[in-house]
């Protein structure tokens, strides 16, 4: 029996490989098809009253879930941004030039000194949001929402992209994955069973 993905893994995923998916992202109409399924959680189904047999598995739809990998997968339709364009916090974050708020960390010394942490990654709240902007406002309210001139500007900036793809995989085996190749494909790592079995607690 497969085991599911969790779905911070899928919109993370969702996040460094956008546009390398095949065929149309599904609409909240249909969340039961494509990837947002392969992430439901499943709860038993009551057995009618004389029936002996036991209830299956029934997929559980998280509809704020499909909603917001709806928004990101389609770019945030009808989304203005809200800041001056020449900010980009989350730019000068990734280029080591200010650290994320409040913690006051830089993204150096994230990528080496919190790999591998677990407790230290499991119990901070506040960094996420610096490490994966989106282009809402999360509950982070020292973190800034991404423009899109400062998307463009991180495609251009390979040392911005070369730290974002490190910290990608840190958390991608955080979860107990590992990235596999280049079109973001990933699979369980090593320690998955650890790692999952902590997810369920």
């Amino acid at each position: 029996m497969s085991r599911q993905v969790p779905s911070s893994i899928r919109i993370l995923s969702c996040r460094a490989a956008r546009g390398l998916s095949q065929g149309e992202p599904p609409s909240l109409k249909s969340v039961g098809d494509g990837p947002v399924q392969s992430y439901q959680a499943t709860s038993p189904t009551p057995t009618q009253a004389g029936d002996s047999t036991e209830g299956t598995a029934k997929p559980k739809r998280s509809f704020y879930a499909a909603r917001d990998l709806y928004k990101y997968r389609h770019q945030y339709p009808n989304f203005k941004d809200i800041r001056y364009q020449n900010d980009l916090s989350n730019l000068r974050f990734y280029k080591n030039k200010i650290p994320f708020k409040p913690d006051g960390v830089y993204i150096e010394e994230v990528l080496s000194k919190w790999k591998g942490d677990y407790d230290k990654l499991e119990r901070n709240h506040t960094y996420i949001q610096w490490l994966f902007p989106l282009r809402e406002q999360g509950l982070n309210f020292y973190a800034k929402e991404l423009t899109t001139y400062e998307i463009e500007e991180f495609k251009k900036t390979k040392e911005a992209i070369r730290r974002f793809l490190l910290a990608y995989k840190m958390m991608l085996e955080f979860f107990g994955i590992k990235l596999i190749d280049k079109t973001g494909n990933v699979a369980r790592a090593v320690n998955w069973q650890e790692r999952f079995q902590h997810l369920n607690e």
